[in-house]
């Protein structure tokens, strides 16, 4: 965006140290070639710090054959770096099995540790755990953010340390090499259907239903291109089509809209040019909270009042009733999305709404309009579920528009917050308790207590 500018911090990288040790019986050709002591950092941290009990000792590698890991890394390859977190898919095993890695343990000592992207970067969370068959305790826990191109380094170098490994060992022809030459040699077509897919959940080489295929390619000739990223992200493979139909009718119907909006179009360029903060990427939800308190300088206009319909948001964008209420529209069919934005003839920005009660209705138009007002590019966008930076971005804008945290920071008074307490914000401030809970958790104003 031009009035928000952004530099980009120096983040952690994921580092692998590798130490090659006698394999000592190990079967199988590819476990004694690889067998390993090995150690992973995270910003420094030793992710795999051990306290083993058989030799009472603490120790910061494990050891291992580090072939069913890097089998792991390339059979999830495009999951790794493309699949964001969407809370009814994240609940499920399957999720787990591509982004834990103690999913590639297959017997041995390996941490419990996330690998979950958000786009341009990645988190890493690993956590304290048990293993009693080998008598080791993994007694470490953190998170960190990396960028996913440093991800892409940091597992690329392993893996050709692994298939390097083997090399030496004579070992030239394995499902390691074959797939990781398949990775390596797709051309750009086919390596966005890769993303595309993986996004959804699944394996872009394993693709059982050809049908999902064709579907992906054909939305993705139909959609707009700064929609495709979050529609994947947060679509439904088992009703793709349907779902894809519903965001194209969308954008088709505010294209043929010829509403006049020109009040907001004024105020996107006015907020982007009224900011000289500079904003780490890296924290999606400070250029929410930025961009919501620089919008709010540029409007100047019955701050106090609380923002508790469609109409009180359209009030303090200074559009009439009427010209809004033919602006905001009702989503149809599968809405998976709970709120859209696109252009009309006019080029001026048109919004669907997936309708709930009015707190939601509200918070997620705020979102839309974030979407519509910090788009550089087209305003063809969509609000939904899925962790992305983007969507991070605008839930903490929303909720800084809403309910400013500053003006109930005091009303906390304390350390702690209980649930009745955050219920009579959200009465006070005519929203929902997750507003108020949202606001709470990025301003680290107070520990929630359940």
């Amino acid at each position: 965006m031009n009035g928000l500018k952004g530099y980009d911090m120096p983040t952690p990288t994921l580092t692998f140290k590798i130490e090659w040790e006698d394999p000592q019986g190990a079967r199988g050709a590819e476990l004694r070639a690889t067998w390993a002591r090995f150690q992973i950092l995270a910003a420094g941290q030793s992710v795999t710090r051990v306290e083993d009990e058989a030799a009472q000792s603490v120790r910061d590698g494990v050891y291992l054959p580090l072939y069913p890991f890097a089998e792991w890394i390339v059979t999830h390859w495009w999951n790794l770096l493309n699949e964001v977190k969407v809370p009814r898919r994240a609940e499920s095993r399957e999720y787990w099995k591509r982004h834990n890695i103690s999913a590639a343990s297959e017997g041995f000592a390996l941490p419990a540790m996330w690998i979950e992207t958000e786009g341009q970067y990645t988190n890493i969370s690993w956590h304290t755990g048990s293993l009693p068959r080998h008598r080791l305790n993994f007694f470490t826990s953190g998170v960190i953010t990396i960028e996913t191109a440093r991800l892409e380094d940091s597992l690329r170098l392993f893996i050709d340390a692994v298939l390097e490994r083997l090399t030496e060992k004579g070992i030239r022809e394995s499902f390691l090499a074959d797939e990781w030459h398949a990775i390596n040699t797709i051309d750009e077509e086919e390596r966005a259907f890769c993303k595309a897919v993986a996004s959804l959940g699944l394996d872009p080489f394993d693709l059982d239903d050809s049908d999902i295929g064709k579907t992906v390619i054909e939305l993705s000739s139909k959609l707009p291109e700064t929609v495709l990223d979050e529609f994947y992200a947060a679509a439904d493979y088992s009703v793709l089509a349907s779902q894809g139909s519903t965001v194209t009718e969308f954008f088709s119907h505010a294209a043929a809209s010829r509403i006049e909006l020109g009040e907001l179009r004024e105020i996107r360029d006015s907020v982007r040019g009224s900011s000289s903060v500079f904003i780490p990427r890296e924290y999606p939800w400070k250029r929410g909270y930025t961009f919501a308190n620089e919008l709010k300088k540029v409007l100047g206009n019955g701050q106090e009042r609380r923002l508790c319909s469609i109409d009180d948001v359209g009030s303090r964008l200074g559009v009439t009733r009427d010209r809004w209420e033919r602006t905001v529209n009702d989503l149809h069919g599968d809405t998976f999305i709970q709120a859209a934005v696109g252009s009309t003839g006019n080029g001026s920005p048109f919004f669907g709404l997936r309708k709930h009660r009015d707190t939601a209705n509200v918070f997620s138009l705020c979102r839309a309009i974030y979407a519509y007002l910090s788009n550089d590019q087209s305003p063809a966008a969509i609000v939904t579920r899925a962790h992305t930076e983007a969507q991070k971005a605008g839930r903490a804008f929303a909720a800084e528009f809403i309910a400013p945290a500053e003006e109930f920071r005091a009303s906390i008074g304390g350390a702690f917050v209980t649930e009745e307490e955050i219920d009579d914000l959200a009465q006070d401030f005519g929203t929902s308790d997750l507003v108020i809970r949202h606001q709470i958790s990025n301003h680290h104003l107070a520990q929630i207590i359940e």
